[in-house]
C-alpha cells in the first residue's frame, strides 16, 4: 500500500521518520518507518518501509501493508530530538478520489486529491531506502 503525506509537516522533510501501521481491531500489524535522510529513523524498532520526497510538500510512502488488508490505517511523522522522539500520529483517510499510485513513477498527477501550487503534477526523488 502506498500512502501520501501532504501538508505543512512535510514541507521540510529533513531528518523525518514517517511511519505507517494498521490496527486490525486486535493488534498492530505491518508497522514500518522510513527515513527521509540517512539515520533519521535510528532507534525506531520497526521494519523499514520506503519513502520518496516529492515537490510541493509531498511524500510517497511504500508501506509494509498489503493492499487487500482491512483495519484502521495510522500514519506518523516523527523525528529524533534531544528530548527523545517527537511527532504526531493520526488515522489516515482513504479517499475514494485517489487514483492508483505508481510508486516507481517520477511524475505523479495529484489533481484529483489536492491543489498543488497551481500544478497538477509533482516530481519525486529516488527512494532513500
Amino acid at each position: 500500500m502506498v500512502a501520501i503525506y501532504h501538508g505543512p509537516g512535510v514541507a521540510d522533510p529533513s531528518d523525518l521518520c514517517p511511519g505507517n501501521s494498521l490496527h486490525n481491531g486486535t493488534t498492530w500489524v505491518n508497522v514500518s518507518n522510513a527515513p527521509t535522510t540517512e539515520g533519521a529513523c535510528d532507534g525506531f524498532p520497526t521494519d523499514v518501509g520506503s519513502v520518496r520526497v516529492c515537490t510541493s510538500g509531498v511524500m510517497l510512502y511504500q508501506t509494509m501493508i498489503p493492499n487487500d488488508s482491512s483495519g484502521t490505517l495510522y500514519g506518523s511523522l516523527e523525528a529524533n530530538t534531544e528530548n527523545g522522539i517527537d511527532g504526531m500520529t493520526a488515522t489516515a483517510t482513504n479517499r475514494p478520489d485517489t487514483p492508483p499510485i505508481d510508486y516507481a513513477a517520477d511524475v505523479f498527477d495529484v489533481s484529483p486529491m489536492f491543489t498543488n501550487d497551481g500544478s497538477d503534477e509533482i516530481t519525486c526523488a529516488a527512494a532513500l531506502t
